[in-house]
């Protein structure tokens, strides 16, 4: 009797388990999530060293503005076709003092010789604290020729003209508008920079005596103003520091209000 023949073994049904598909969903969504991550840790390093040396570049053209308050521009206007710089107007020693506008200023550039130093601390003077800091924008620009300025239309700059340079603006409103960024030819974007005074003042004696020529007893407090007059400021140099803010055209109430890490903070000394 021969052997029964066995029954072929059941064809198995082709495809995936559904636990199969799972996890090879799941292992494929991992591998997603931390490519992201990755990414985006990535561009953010990216941005980071970019918003550091754009800083960078507005502290070494901050420092020489201050060096040479002079060549400050100050309260700009897009539609004042300003952008070739013509005017003494556009530059921060003019008739009034930039802490009480409208009142008559002793270092008006027509009136009076004062030196670098005076004209810095004229504008510091009064940053005893963040609530009464001053705000600066410094940005890279195009630097274009009078003749090439201007296209036919009147408005339009031929902003690959020229080199860049760095110019320092302060603005009695604290405001520098995305409008007033394109009739200045600006690169990328403005940074923003409050300057208070250093604590490095603290206990110092910072009057003069007048009188006798000799600093007084009282000692700076941390909060607390300087002497109005330059000439009564006993020290030979003014120690502040500037906090440098990505500028994003926000208000100043709004950007005050932030509370936002600056990108690079720094003690600046100036000399007489």
């Amino acid at each position: 009797m021969s052997p029964e023949t066995p029954a072929p073994a059941a064809r198995r049904r082709a495809g995936f388990t559904l636990v199969e598909v799972i996890l090879a969903v799941g292992v494929i969504g991992i591998a997603i999530a931390s490519l992201v991550g990755i990414l985006t840790s990535t561009f953010q390093q990216v941005d980071d060293v970019l918003q550091t040396n754009r800083a960078l570049t507005a502290a070494q053209g901050l420092i020489t503005g201050l060096d040479n308050p002079r060549s400050i521009l100050r309260d700009l206007s897009a539609a004042s076709s300003n952008s070739i710089n013509n005017t003494s107007a556009f530059y921060f020693p003019t008739a009034t003092d930039p802490d009480a506008p409208g009142t008559p200023s002793t270092f008006d550039n027509a009136t009076f010789d004062a030196s670098n130093f005076e004209l810095a601390y004229k504008l510091l003077n009064q940053a005893k604290d963040a609530d009464n800091a001053v705000w600066l924008y410094v940005y890279e620009r195009k630097a274009v020729r009078g003749d090439l300025e201007v296209g036919a239309a009147g408005n339009i700059f031929a902003v690959n003209a020229n080199p860049a340079l760095v110019e320092v603006v302060y603005m009695a409103n604290q405001t520098f508008p995305p409008d007033l960024a394109s009739a200045r030819s600006v690169i990328g974007a403005p940074m923003r920079v409050r300057l208070t005074l250093s604590r490095l003042l603290v206990g110092q004696r910072v009057n003069l005596d007048t009188a006798t020529g000799e600093p007084t007893a009282v000692a700076y407090a941390a909060g607390t103003a300087l002497p109005a007059d330059p000439n009564a400021y006993a020290l030979a140099h003014l120690p502040i520091v500037a906090e440098f803010f990505p500028h994003d055209f926000t208000a100043p109430a709004d950007f005050k209000a932030a509370e936002t890490q600056p990108v690079l903070t720094q003690t600046i000394i100036l000399n007489r």
